[in-house]
């Protein structure tokens, strides 16, 4: 398992920084945190975290890829309240987009690789 376990923690730590500082620059360049009425879900990230807890949880992932996935996913969710604390209305319908892009490509791609070699951590 540590050849996939390394793959994917490496992947989502590449997707943590990307998505990390893309949402906090959309949340930063739309106003102040904490905005009234409600903030923006991200179905396609929640969906990543879901996948990324799942692989954390696995006990073929060997302690220091189950840190680094879990430090992937304290990082996404921190993007991820950013961004909802923005106002619907205020965020960038762009950044929004890329956001879903990037959640659903990278949640499909860690998803292939532990289908193929531990498809049990996905369960």
């Amino acid at each position: 398992m540590s050849g996939v376990g390394a793959v994917a923690a490496a992947l989502a730590v590449r997707l943590a920084v990307r998505l990390a500082v893309g949402l906090a620059w959309a949340a930063g360049s739309v106003g102040s945190a904490g905005c009234s009425g409600g903030g923006e879900r991200v179905a396609e990230c929640d969906a990543l975290l879901a996948t990324l807890e799942k692989a954390r949880a696995c006990g073929r992932l060997e302690p220091s890829q189950r840190s680094q996935v879990g430090h992937t996913v304290r990082s996404i969710k921190e993007a991820l309240d950013r961004l909802e604390e923005v106002s619907p209305n205020r965020a960038p319908a762009t950044v929004l987009e890329e956001a879903r892009r990037t959640c659903a490509r990278q949640d499909a791609e860690i998803r292939r690789l532990y289908e193929k070699d531990a498809p049990e951590c996905l369960q």
